[in-house]
């Protein structure tokens, strides 16, 4: 489970605030910074202060995101059909074809697609 707080970051420079100054408005720790950084979940109490001093909503500073793992075979396999449907667009976007990669090793565990379809999609990413 990861969690996504590109919101904050953005509504953090909008307001000409550093990550160490909310840090300070809302007292948490510099491991607590640290873990929102890496997308990790933080205390209820902790996105309560940040929402009580920014005087937002936590839709508003922070989204869960949903590891490749944790999704199911049908959107996995949707996610792969989309990217190769749209192959000239996406090629080159390299975090795209990364999050591909993921989820064609999930899709080869998980036994989604025949082997020589899937070794074909495979070699397309490379």
């Amino acid at each position: 489970m990861s969690y996504s707080y590109n919101k904050l970051w953005k509504l953090l420079i909008d307001r000409n605030l550093t990550k160490e100054d909310l840090r300070k408005l809302i007292k948490a720790s510099p491991t607590t910074i640290a873990a929102m950084g890496r997308g990790e979940g933080i205390s209820p109490k902790v996105l309560e202060r940040i929402c009580l001093m920014l005087q937002v909503q936590p839709s508003d500073i922070v989204e869960y995101v949903p590891s490749p793992n944790e999704l199911p075979d049908e959107q996995i396999k949707q996610y792969i059909d989309d990217y190769f449907r749209n192959y000239d667009r996406f090629r080159h976007d390299e975090k795209i074809t990364y999050t591909v990669k993921e989820l064609l090793s999930i899709a080869k565990e998980r036994m989604l697609y025949p082997d020589a379809e899937l070794r074909r999609m495979i070699s397309r990413c490379s």
